[in-house]
Order: C-alpha cells, then sequence, then structure tokens
C-alpha cells in the first residue's frame, strides 16, 4: 500500500525553527499563505525572508541564516515546481519539500539525517493533518554482511 507523501515539515524541524525566531517559516504546504507566496512571491519579503538570486530557471529566497538554521524557497518556472528546504545543521538535518505547480500536489517529501557520519533519508508521509510518519527510502537499506 502506497501512503500519500505528507504536506507538513516534520514537526522537530517546525519546533526549532519557532524557537529560532523564524514564525514565517513554511511549516506546510496545505496552508492558504504558501499558495499566497507562489501566486505573488514579493510578499515573502514582507515576511522577512530574503531574496537571494533569480536566473533562467527561477527565483531562491531564503529565512534565517547561511549557516544557521534556515527555510529556503525556490521557485522554478522551467521545472514548475517549488521546492522548500529546510535546513538545521546543529541537529544534521535537512528536509526536501517538492511541490508541482501543474497538480499542486506535493510530489517529493524527504528528511536527511547525518548521525554519526551516516546519512540516511526518509520520506515523510501523510497521517492525519498534524503528523506524519517517517520511512526509510528503499536504496538506502542496509546491505546484508
Amino acid at each position: 500500500m502506497t501512503k500519500k507523501l505528507s504536506a507538513r515539515i516534520v514537526p522537530e524541524l517546525e519546533k526549532r525553527l519557532r524557537e529560532s525566531g523564524l514564525l514565517t517559516a513554511i511549516v506546510t504546504l496545505d496552508s492558504p499563505r504558501f499558495k499566497h507566496y507562489l501566486k505573488k512571491p514579493a510578499n515573502l519579503l514582507h515576511d522577512r525572508w530574503t531574496y537571494m538570486e533569480r536566473d533562467d530557471s527561477g527565483v531562491l529566497y531564503r529565512l534565517g541564516s547561511e549557516r544557521g538554521i534556515r527555510q529556503e524557497l525556490n521557485i522554478s518556472r522551467r521545472t514548475r515546481q517549488a521546492i522548500v528546504t529546510t535546513h538545521d545543521p546543529r541537529a544534521g538535518r535537512e528536509q526536501i519539500v517538492v511541490f508541482d505547480l501543474v497538480s499542486k500536489s506535493v510530489i517529493s517529501n524527504t528528511v536527511k539525517h547525518d548521525s554519526a557520519g551516516i546519512k540516511v533519508t526518509h520520506n515523510f508521509l501523510f497521517l492525519n493533518k498534524r503528523e506524519g510518519l517517517l520511512r526509510r527510502t528503499k536504496a538506502e537499506e542496509p546491505a546484508a554482511v
């Protein structure tokens, strides 16, 4: 049975963003605020996001500092995707949520952990509006010795 991908960031990262004072972080891609950002990306600037760069493929905005906990939103007109990346270097964790601008749905939601030099990737699956389930990606199942 295939489970639906969650549109949320994991609760641990959501809590760390809030504790760091990044109150305008995107915590779910189901919110009216996120959809509003996609329609008018300039509104990100009013919510203390920083415009980083624009190239042929799209635009990049950042909330937080380059070295600390941060969130980035990359809106690509070419691939027709919005990618929300949440980095927490202190916890060795990164979450990447890919939103398809055509189907208006989450097509990927992965959480990468770096613990003791071992990188592990999980898919974040939908359970209910507030909760999700981490399931290890098949490509990274431990090899039998």
